[in-house]
């Protein structure tokens, strides 16, 4: 149980640390620009056609949302599972692995 809470905790961090990457990026010419030039003119500078951008953005949004809404379902869904019975009684149960390295197996395929 722990190894999957650490899993979800480093995946979160991945994914945070690459949507801060992703979002800021586009800020680096603006910061790199002189900041001097944009407090003066007051205007902002687009660098492309504004409704491509915003549709761009709703697009962004609306796949945010979709999964979202999927991980919750997922996450929900692995703990309903978790607390089903599955009528299989794990006690007194042996279990064991046989590997089989080495041992040639002949099948008869004449029968």
């Amino acid at each position: 149980m722990f190894q999957s809470i650490y899993g979800v905790a480093l995946y979160t961090r991945i994914s945070l640390l690459t949507g801060i990457v992703v979002g800021l990026r586009p800020q680096c010419p603006a910061i790199r620009g002189d900041a001097a030039d944009y407090l003066r003119d007051g205007t902002v500078r687009s660098h492309g056609p504004l409704r491509l951008r915003q549709g761009l953005i709703i697009a962004q949004v609306a796949m945010t949302v979709v999964l979202l809404c999927g991980a919750g379902l997922l996450v929900r869904s692995l703990l309903a599972l978790t607390g089903d019975a599955t009528g299989v009684r794990a006690d007194e149960v042996l279990s064991m692995r046989v590997e089989l390295a080495g041992l040639a197996l002949q099948c008869d395929t004449t029968g």
